[in-house]
């Protein structure tokens, strides 16, 4: 008997699906045939449900909170993934904790890297005194060879990436065994793990007798032709569903089978706006419906709103159903699961929930002596990332990136082609950045990145017909592998597609009266640069905020842009501690860690910001030490034209008769602040340092952090027309507080729903 082995289930159903064959061989998804295939001898391996509470088991008596997680069952269950994803991974590339340490990161990671190796030895303790194993903490094993004696042969479509313990495995498979892969300029990696001698060609499929490494068969894929690939950008997310639809309804029209089409969603959640306006119910949605929209959800979800006060319609509806008074009887745990017992429930969503249910009993030791609010708020948490499956959808079928592997199609539409979405990279694991995946040869962020354009690649060149759509705006734009493709950014065609799925209304123009007052410029000549732009992109947005004194509450927790100003702050106020750039580095980064709210945000900052500021670090330390800085996050004040002007100057270099007025910027666009007429803050910094340093040369500019680049700005170009523009609001007696005509200025300010510009 044959076997194959596929990436995805859906590739078997595919496979089934085209064949009339009385007989087929036997078909595995790769992880269900790596299961069956690998034997422990005297050990079970665990079940998905008890995973957590020997894992919890193993850090009963250790300090986790120095990781930033929290002892605490319920907060436990939450973050164990985090855990889980780093053991798996090392395990996969049978890389030991031990490999890991000496690369240099930051301040606390050796530390942390000790309580890993600790929680790591007393989960595999746990588990061997209960005669099991995971999957991570595998030892000594054999190969099933019951199992593969049955085979004649072994065929393995690779669509992606092998690790290290698969190749391994592979290695020690004594049945005939053939790779099927396909060589692209995205996939380096995947060909380097292979181990070949031979030369591969890109673009070509290839067949590998895997013991010998010989190359049996190859076959070049049809030529690629960006030409013939539609792309189309829109200025709002929603707008690609009227692509989609007139896309979908053209391919079917050239002849595509209906079954053989499909919609790529590089984030799901853009499936809810196909729903909208599949009013023909065309589509089928593999990823199903989020759990959270089911009533089942839905009615627990207002209970808790109610219980917690966080909602007066949530409690009038829970009163209605009368779930608070049978809520009131809950008093453990025992009696909370009897509670959700008892709760109306559809089948759909009953099969739905039904396995996480059965793991959620399994905690109730632990959970005993929560107080029955936590419970619901633990439940609906379990609850959230669940899916309802799809039924009566239709033969057009919507799915994700993950999907679609090795599967061919007469048409494909792909939306949200945008700039972090395409490629877009789990930020699963908190303790490897790049340097130790470097370090300890495991795949990096770029390489994961090349796996998810070889996707993308694939599934073009696999597609007779191909289409895809991008947002761009302010806060959006295509993503730089459309240029790799070989393929045009295009103007936005909103007016093309958006009768399609909103046909043109004139809306009721509601009667409105200016505000009006006595000339505030007047009666308090200070302006800060953020408050002159704010008049000067909506008068009334600076009547609201500023008149009236309706402002946003301050939120509580900083964003990460605030985190690395205030450690670079207290870095160059400690310049002098400071040797080399790596202590100046490691400042900053420890800084930044400490003051991190959660694993999440230091998760970010991982992933996102160390090796930006590695680099940073290295350029800025011979500035610092060749220069003084004597303003250092200052509020600095300057008369200019009968105005004060302030501005909070983020630093001041003085050294060898030049001054320079910096801006850190954290942003990922600031090349858009040097179109920005509005905007006089690096000018304000010219005009308090010329008063400051009248005898020096004054530079005014952008630190880059993001993109890594120094970016000077000649600002006293501005002044005559900062002059003018002082004048003229200082000239009338009163001023008139007239919406903007931009309506692009509206999209995401605070007050829009109060000028009905929703």
């Amino acid at each position: 008997m044959k076997c194959i082995v596929f990436s995805t289930s859906r590739r078997i159903r595919d496979y089934i699906a085209d064949r009339n064959d009385t007989l087929l061989p036997k078909l595995y998804t790769m992880e269900e045939f790596l299961r069956r295939i690998v034997v422990v001898d005297g050990r079970a391996f665990v079940d998905e449900a008890s995973r957590v509470l020997y894992l919890y088991r193993a850090i009963r008596n250790l300090d986790i909170g120095a990781l930033g997680f929290n002892r605490e069952f319920l907060s436990f269950l939450q973050n164990s993934t985090f855990l889980f994803r780093f053991f798996e991974e090392t395990f996969a590339e049978r890389v030991s904790i031990g490999q890991l340490r000496g690369v240099d990161t930051y301040a606390d990671f050796e530390d942390h890297l000790s309580l890993l190796e600790r929680i790591y030895e007393n989960y595999a303790n746990e588990l061997e005194k209960e005669g099991l194993v995971d999957r991570i903490t595998i030892g000594e094993y054999r190969l099933n060879e019951k199992f593969l004696a049955q085979f004649e042969s072994i065929d393995i479509h690779v669509d992606g990436y092998l690790s290290r313990f698969e190749t391994e495995l592979l290695d020690r498979i004594e049945t005939p065994l053939w790779l099927h892969f396909t060589a692209t300029p995205f996939n380096g990696k995947l060909i380097a793990r292979i181990g070949l001698e031979e030369a591969i060609e890109p673009d070509t499929r290839y067949r590998l007798e895997w013991s010998s490494k010989r190359l049996a068969e190859k076959r070049p894929l049809a030529p690629f032709d960006p030409a013939a690939i539609d792309v189309a950008a829109f200025s709002e997310r929603i707008d690609q569903a009227a692509f989609v639809l007139e896309r979908v309804e053209r391919f079917i029209e050239e002849g595509a089978d209906p079954d053989r089409v499909a919609v790529i969603l590089p984030d799901e959640t853009f499936a809810e706006y196909l729903k909208l306006f599949d009013s023909a119910k065309n589509f089928n949605y593999a990823m199903g419906t989020p759990f959270v929209q089911s009533p089942y959800y839905r009615r627990l979800a207002d209970l808790y709103d109610a219980l917690s006060g966080r909602s007066e319609s949530a409690k009038e509806k829970a009163a209605r159903s009368g779930l608070v008074e049978r809520f009131a009887r809950v008093h453990d745990f025992a009696s909370f699961i009897a509670f959700l017992d008892e709760l109306p429930i559809s089948p759909r969503e009953h099969e739905a929930i039904d396995e996480t249910k059965f793991r959620f009993r399994r905690f109730g030791a632990l959970l005993e002596k929560e107080q029955p609010l936590d419970l619901l708020h633990a439940w609906l948490q379990r609850l959230e990332p669940l899916h309802l499956d799809d039924v009566g959808g239709g033969r057009v079928t919507v799915m994700g990136l993950l999907e679609s592997r090795g599967k061919e199609f007469d048409g494909v539409v792909i939306v949200d082609f945008n700039e972090e979405v395409v490629p877009k990279v789990g930020e699963k694991d908190l303790f490897l950045n790049s340097a130790i995946r470097r370090h300890a040869g495991m795949p990096t962020r770029t390489d994961k990145e090349s796996l998810q354009k070889n996707y993308y690649y694939l599934l073009l060149r696999r597609s007779r017909r191909a289409a895809i759509s991008y947002v761009k705006n302010e806060e959006a734009s295509a993503s730089r592998f459309l240029r790799e493709l070989g393929l045009e950014e295009r103007e936005t065609s909103d007016r093309l597609y958006r009768p399609i799925i909103a046909p043109a209304v004139e809306p009721p123009r509601p009667f409105e009266e200016v505000p009006e007052t006595a000339n505030p410029f007047r009666l308090n000549p200070r302006l800060t640069p953020t408050k002159l732009k704010d008049y000067l992109t909506c008068a009334r947005r600076f009547y609201y905020k500023y008149i009236l004194e309706i402002t946003k509450e301050r939120e509580e927790e900083r964003n990460i842009g605030s985190l690395i100003h205030a450690s670079l702050e207290a870095a160059v106020k400690s310049k002098e501690r400071f040797a080399t750039a790596e202590e100046y580095y490691a400042f900053v980064m420890d800084g930044i860690y400490r003051s991190a709210a959660g694993a999440m945000q230091r998760l970010e900052v991982s992933v996102v910001w160390e090796e930006r500021l590695r680099r940073f670090c290295e350029r800025d330390f011979g500035v610092l030490r060749r220069m003084d800085q004597p303003v250092v996050e200052e509020w600095c004040r300057v008369a200019f034209e009968g105005f004060s002007l302030s501005a909070k100057i983020d630093r001041v270099d003085v050294g060898a008769g030049t001054v320079r007025a910096i801006d850190y910027k954290t942003s990922r666009k600031v090349e858009k602040l040097l179109e920005e007429e509005n905007d006089y803050q690096l000018l304000f910094y010219r005009l308090w340092a010329e008063s400051a340093y009248p005898e020096a040369k004054i530079e005014t500019l952008y630190l880059d952090l993001f993109g890594g680049k120094e970016i000077g700005v000649e600002s006293s170009a501005q002044r005559e027309r900062l002059g003018e523009l002082l004048g003229r609001l200082s000239a009338p007696e009163t001023v008139r507080f007239e919406k903007t005509d931009d309506i692009a200025a509206c999209r995401f300010c605070l007050y829009k729903r109060a000028c009905g510009r929703e």
